[in-house]
């Protein structure tokens, strides 16, 4: 049996949720909330690839998660629905968080809507002369519309 360090969960999961942005929030949500360990009966591991390790989102709504605090089921259901599961309530989910978990959940939609890859045309050249056209001279990228906050829990 192979023994599992704090980052090969995380970063495994991250790898398995990469390309489709509301499944890498999802996971991402999980895992900054400490909701993605190795021993939460929605991580599994594939059990041919020891390294390989994936969300069974149908789990995280299942009726195990009453052992959860009621912040720890609002952040649970919010992943899931991010990731396909369940829908979540935002009437009730949203107005329980406190201002860490809501950050990260704010976070989460941005990413989830791909802010972190929009772009902005640029109407005008390095030099600053305008384009007269009406074409872009370029694009520039923009910063995602709320960033992942820094210095929370990164797995």
């Amino acid at each position: 049996m192979t023994t599992t360090t704090a980052h090969q969960v995380p970063d495994a999961l991250r790898a398995w949720a990469k390309g489709v942005y509301p499944i890498e929030a999802g996971v991402e949500l999980l895992i900054r909330t400490r909701l993605a360990g190795a021993g939460a009966p929605w991580i599994r591991r594939h059990p041919d690839v020891p390294d390989r390790w994936w969300v069974n989102v149908d789990q995280i709504t299942a009726d195990t998660i009453d052992v959860y605090s009621g912040g720890q089921q609002r952040l649970l259901r919010i992943a899931a629905a991010l990731m396909d599961g369940e829908p979540a309530n935002l009437y009730e989910d949203v107005a329980g968080l406190d201002r860490e978990h809501l950050a990260l959940v704010l976070a989460a939609i941005a990413h989830a809507g791909g802010s972190h890859e929009h772009s902005a045309p640029l109407p005008h050249d390095p030099d600053g002369r305008w384009n007269l056209n009406g074409l872009p001279y370029g694009f520039s990228r923009l910063p995602s519309l709320y960033p992942w906050p820094e210095g929370s829990s990164r797995g």
